[in-house]
């Protein structure tokens, strides 16, 4: 876009990718044909050119762009996901965008693009959307803002050429920690929107950043998100923001913590966290049988430790098993009956070859799937990793029950065997699609689209996100294989190095 000497205006996104805008309103049309959150429109009448105020005088009025509720926000196709939603600002351009566009925007603009991802019209849910309307709304001090500027500039700041940007996250993350302290002290801003979700950015930004020794600083997020759900100190679930915040943090506590050793039975019982919310039935049952995997998890911890083999701990073994056997079974049926609408197809199938490194390789050898959109292929792999998990505390079970004889030779191990390598496979077909793989010459789906300002990193956080845990499940799993597990470990490594996410650094060391 040529310089004319005068401001130009154009929205944000626009003027970072130095194109022309319609300049429609309230949002850029581009913007809106690639899915993406148009940040709006700047007040030219403050911005200086030439040392001198911009003139007054013929202005044309201003629009803020304010969306009223993130459900406005929906995205409904079967790959844009990630050709609306690719990085903003790429490798090679990071350097000289810098001249250009103040790091703040810059690192706004490229968290937007790469971590926020709208509602879809399969499972109604997104991630972090709520953030736009709570920002618009959120006052210069506010804790919400200082937690915003610390993701963004976490992230802006593991791309290469911008290493300077994470000691000024750092400064955001700890000013976001001192002000969200002050807020929770304060029973009317405890109840705020706003305050749930600067937790959640606060978990956000651990995420991104490299732990120094495990998830704790992550789990506690999550931990304090639940806190303020349970505690009766917020009017819940009286807008679509309040309702998109109370599945977010359910999401996060029924399935996460269970995967590093931490899970607990639901707080407050499992009806409570099903009936808060209007769902659709699908999404109901799907949360349910979440969390009785967590309330199992947390007894298997318990019950499969019991020594010695007395007659009273068999019993409560038995009841046990029992137990996880009719979940697995009532997990399998929902899927096979109830799941129809988010379940994946086979877009291509690769032939395995001697020479193939596993390692380095974008896709597995077999089949690669795909899914109406991220959040429907999101949780038909929470589902996958789930019941995994009930299988691993079955067997644990049979071989408490049996010992000393070998769990190995049972019905229950075949039958566990049999179904957690289709699971395993399941998750493993699925990297490519997440990790924005098109299916030939191992190009990146980001690639068949220009990004917003020249990108040439073909990885998107929201993908990332959603696929590293169930990768995590299927890695630890005894039935993995070899190959798998070394697939698995490339595509952390992956995420670590293009996403900057480095909690998969985290996982690697763990698989």
């Amino acid at each position: 876009m040529v310089n004319t000497g005068k401001p130009s205006a154009s929205c944000e996104t626009c003027r970072a990718r130095h194109i022309k805008c319609d300049e429609s309103r309230p949002s850029c049309m581009r913007c809106q044909k690639l899915k993406r959150i148009c940040p709006g429109y700047r007040d030219l009448s403050k911005v200086r050119f030439g040392g001198k105020p911009a003139s007054r005088k013929g202005n044309t009025p201003t629009y803020e762009h304010k969306p009223k509720s993130s459900s406005e926000y929906v995205g409904d196709s079967l790959l844009s996901d990630f050709v609306g939603s690719e990085t903003l600002l790429g490798q090679r351009s990071l350097s000289s965008m810098h001249f250009r566009v103040p790091e703040h925007e810059a690192a706004q603009c490229f968290f937007l693009a790469n971590f926020i991802l709208l509602p879809s019209t399969a499972t109604k849910m997104g991630h972090l959307n709520f953030i736009i309307p709570l920002l618009n709304t959120a006052s210069e001090r506010s804790p919400l803002r200082s937690a915003f500027s610390a993701v963004s500039l976490a992230s802006l700041g593991a791309q290469p050429n911008s290493g300077g940007l994470l000691s000024k996250a750092k400064l955001s993350y700890v000013q976001a920690l001192k002000q969200i302290n002050v807020a929770l002290t304060d029973p009317k801003l405890a109840k705020e929107d706003s305050t749930m979700a600067t937790t959640l950015l606060l978990s956000v930004y651990e995420a991104m950043v490299r732990p120094e020794t495990d998830l704790k600083g992550w789990h506690s997020h999550i931990d304090g998100a639940v806190a303020l759900i349970t505690s009766g100190r917020r009017r819940l679930f009286r807008s679509e923001i309040s309702r998109e915040l109370f599945l977010a943090v359910r999401e996060l506590m029924v399935f996460l913590p269970s995967l590093i050793g931490t899970s607990k039975a639901p707080n407050r019982g499992v009806y409570w966290w099903t009936n808060r919310v209007p769902e659709e039935e699908v999404s109901q049952r799907y949360a349910l049988l979440n969390l009785h995997v967590a309330e199992l998890l947390e007894d298997n911890n318990k019950i499969t430790t019991l020594s010695p083999q007395t007659a009273c701990n068999t019993e409560i073994i038995v009841e046990f098993l029992t137990r996880a056997v009719q979940l697995e079974k009532q997990y399998r049926d929902w899927q096979e009956n109830q799941a129809s609408c988010w379940e994946p197809t086979t877009v291509a199938w690769i032939d395995n070859e001697d020479t193939m490194d596993f390692a380095t390789s974008k896709a597995f050898s077999e089949r690669v799937e795909a899914f109406t959109d991220l959040t429907a292929a999101y949780r038909y792999n929470i589902a996958r990793s789930s019941q995994i998990l009930i299988w691993t505390s079955i067997l644990r079970a049979v071989a408490w029950t049996g010992y000393p004889k070998d769990y190995r030779l049972t019905t229950s191990y075949s039958n566990a065997r049999r179904r957690c390598i289709e699971l395993i496979d399941g998750i493993i077909a699925s990297i490519p699609y997440f990790l924005g793989w098109k299916g030939r010459s191992d190009e990146a789906l980001a690639g068949e689209s220009q990004s917003a300002c020249s990108s040439n990193l073909k990885v998107i956080g929201v993908g990332a996100f959603y696929v590293m845990w169930p990768m995590f499940v299927a890695a630890n799993s005894d039935f993995a294989t070899p190959e798998q597990l070394a697939f698995v470990k490339g595509r952390l490594i992956y995420i670590a190095e293009n996403s900057g996410i480095n909690q998969a650094d985290r996982l690697i060391q763990v698989c």
